[in-house]
């Protein structure tokens, strides 16, 4: 199958959905995969071969379905009551999730520039709404220029660091997360880390793919195989750097430093960015749903998500991601679960069909 550029840009929102602040610092690696040890890499690789895998099955079923919202996804897998309660957990979460990243860049701003938070909470609402004006256009060409950039120096920063390394770190006499009561062992961790991404990919994916006959799985398939590429790259560097790393909020940042001062202040460039990707696609999907249950233009839509998140804007950035993330973990499980049943499902009758075709 020829790859067309729609599906580089597919990929590229795919990419940006994931690579939120919590990727781009280090710190979501490093809770669920470095404290693992060299099991951690195990785990990234299980995480890869599954975004690749969910990428390509979510924009098959939709594409041969015909779905146009997630909520319509939603119903075919788990039926109209069980999807009715889902659905307003969703919206819930997508609002948060864009208030997280708003926090987020506000804190980036304060702490990093020495600003006003609510400057940098500003800004980026009006970068994120100036994305969004254009809809699906503004999403795909918005990750189409800043993912490749956030892609070069993620790889710059963690290839460096790894190869300058003199050994890779075996394992950890300490483990600072030992009192999580969720990831504690590689495999779990690993299919929580799957889990709570797959809720945003679900919304953005299905929005995104529903109306272009175009687009194909292929899409899917790169974007999740480039975030396997990325977070192995990353986790072996952040192993390597050994026990030290624990003791930073932002990894990443210090490996940037390691690699040059001026790495390190426009790595904060990069985390804003991934911030700002993240926000996208949020309130992307969360505008996107609303515009089909409310018979509202979608701009204006846009513009009250943008004000009613404000307040929680304000909130620690800290404080939201450590509320948020981990329900959205549990409930994105269900989600997981169906769509590795349906995926299987279709494989087999895929190899049945060309089997049938060679005998």
């Amino acid at each position: 199958m020829k790859t067309k550029a729609l599906d580089w840009q597919i990929a590229a929102v795919y990419i940006g959905t994931v690579i939120g602040a919590g990727f781009a610092s280090g710190q979501e690696l490093m809770q669920f995969f470095v404290r693992f040890s060299i099991k951690g890499l195990y785990g990234v690789l299980l995480t890869g071969l599954a975004f690749t895998f969910f990428g390509g099955i979510i924009i098959y079923l939709t594409k041969l379905h015909g779905f146009h919202t997630y909520k319509d996804f939603l119903n075919w897998q788990l039926g109209t009551r069980m999807t009715g309660i889902l659905d307003i957990i969703i919206l819930i979460f997508l609002f948060l999730g864009f208030s997280v990243m708003l926090s987020g860049s506000g804190a980036l701003f304060e702490e990093q520039l020495g600003l006003p938070k609510i400057m940098g909470i500003i800004i980026t609402q009006v970068l994120v709404v100036l994305s969004l004006m254009a809809r699906d256009e503004g999403v795909l060409w918005f990750n189409s220029i800043l993912i490749p950039i956030l892609v070069i120096i993620l790889t710059v920063v963690s290839g460096i660091s790894l190869f300058s390394a003199a050994t890779v770190n075996q394992g950890s006499i300490f483990d600072p997360f030992a009192d999580s009561l969720v990831v504690n062992n590689w495999v779990l961790s690993s299919f929580l880390y799957i889990a709570y991404n797959m809720i945003n990919v679900l919304v953005v994916l299905v929005a995104l793919t529903a109306d272009k006959k175009e687009t194909s799985p292929w899409g899917g398939v790169m974007g999740g195989f480039i975030l396997s590429l990325i977070s192995l790259l990353i986790v072996a560097a952040l192993l390597a750097a050994g026990e030290t790393i624990y003791v930073y909020q932002i990894p990443m940042l210090y490996l940037a430093y390691q690699v040059s001062p001026i790495i390190f202040y426009f790595y904060g460039v990069v985390l804003w960015g991934a911030m700002i990707t993240t926000a996208v696609a949020d309130a992307y999907g969360l505008c996107q749903r609303l515009s089909y249950a409310w018979s509202m233009p979608y701009n204006l839509i846009l513009l009250i998500v943008v004000i009613l998140s404000i307040p929680f804007d304000m909130y620690d950035f800290t404080l939201l991601v450590s509320k948020v993330y981990p329900v959205f973990g549990f409930m994105g499980l269900a989600v997981t679960m169906f769509l590795i049943g349906k995926g299987v499902v279709y494989l087999f009758q895929l190899i049945g069909l060309r089997l049938k075709r060679l005998f």
